[in-house]
């Protein structure tokens, strides 16, 4: 199994960051530069769950009942394209 360090969660708030600004060439070259596409979704995981963690504790919910709120909000939207 891959190991998940900082680094890996770096790039991929970093690929985050790229793709809000509209630098999709950047946000391609942070991921292709992970070793693997394991550490990839771990990382990418890792970023998830913290950042819904956050947004439980800010809004004095649980981390399920902040899933449950964002699930609802996704469905709300439809299916945009998103790539």
């Amino acid at each position: 199994m891959a190991e998940l360090t900082l680094t890996s969660a770096q790039r991929a708030l970093g690929f985050v960051a790229a793709r809000h600004r509209g630098d999709l060439e950047g946000a391609e070259a942070l991921l292709g530069s992970f070793e693997t596409e394991q550490e990839r979704l771990l990382a990418v995981a890792f970023v998830l769950e913290l950042c819904v963690s956050l947004l439980a504790a800010v809004n004095d919910e649980t981390f399920d009942d902040t899933v449950q709120s964002l699930s609802l909000s996704m469905a709300q939207i439809g299916n945009p394209q998103i790539a």
